[in-house]
């Protein structure tokens, strides 16, 4: 459940660090290339059929009746299929802290890239990582200074306690199992028909790790969240999510160039 990645992220003991690794770029794109998909999109999306949506399987436009059977097709496209990952939390509370996350991902090359910044009052994480089969690369900024480390996840030794691409996106979306939803229809969203659902509530009621849940999950017929966003409040405090999926099926990684650093030392 996302409560573990809660505890997880939570706990993370780690010093101060500051700067960037030399991982791409993460800025917007000029206004005028904006204005210019956007206008792109708004004509695609006018031509979309909605109507002939297939929905998937648990879900009907009368509602979803089997919200583990979604939450399967969920799992099962993200450890099948490349894509890409852009994620938020921001937590408010005891232990408040922000995380802003991209995940890359192709099963077939093996490859996996993260990219995470993560901060509270006091501290702050900026790393990468590369993947490639069972070896995971990592760069971080500590002291304003790169250090990079090697592992292996095929062995017990120097284990690695970061979270992989895959691991990332799986725990990202593991929060969908956990509410209800309405579904409010199928909409034409970035040149393509998605459903539309809004959640209503937490499957466990009064027993729930989150209170007062609310939010939107938008799907494709294939079951993939394109977009998402969810949040509510425990004892721990309140909790804001967002995440969007991209280049499903066309993911390419390129091998960063801070790897031989990792491999030399």
């Amino acid at each position: 459940m996302e409560r573990r990645r809660f505890l997880a992220l939570s706990g993370l003991g780690i010093a101060s660090l500051s700067g960037c690794t030399s991982t791409e770029s993460l800025t917007a794109a000029p206004d005028d290339t904006e204005s210019e998909e956007g206008t792109k999109t708004a004509v695609e999306d006018a031509t979309v059929d909605t109507d002939s949506f297939d929905y998937p399987t648990g879900i009907s436009a009368e509602g979803v009746s089997d919200v583990e059977g979604l939450s399967d097709q969920v799992i099962d496209n993200v450890a099948t299929t490349s894509f890409t990952l852009d994620y938020g939390l921001e937590t408010t509370g005891g232990d408040g802290y922000e995380v802003s996350e991209t995940a890359l991902y192709d099963p077939e090359s093996e490859e996996g890239l993260t990219r995470v910044q993560a901060s509270t009052d006091e501290r702050s994480v900026n790393y990468a990582t590369y993947q490639s089969g069972s070896m995971v690369y990592m760069a971080e900024q500590i002291g304003g200074n790169p250090e990079y480390s090697t592992y292996d996840l095929s062995t017990d030794e120097n284990r690695f306690s970061r979270r992989t691409a895959l691991h990332s996106a799986k725990e990202d979306v593991e929060f969908i199992d956990t509410f209800t939803y309405a579904v409010d229809g199928v909409e034409a969203r970035d040149g393509r028909a998605i459903a539309a659902l809004t959640i209503t509530g937490a499957i466990e009621g009064d027993d729930a790790w989150l209170s007062d849940p609310e939010g939107e999950l938008y799907l494709s017929e294939a079951a993939w969240p394109v977009e998402f966003r969810w949040a509510g409040t425990n004892s721990q405090g309140t909790f804001d999510a967002n995440g969007e999926f991209s280049d499903i099926g066309s993911t390419t990684i390129e091998r960063p160039d801070w790897v031989q650093d990792a491999k030399d030392s």
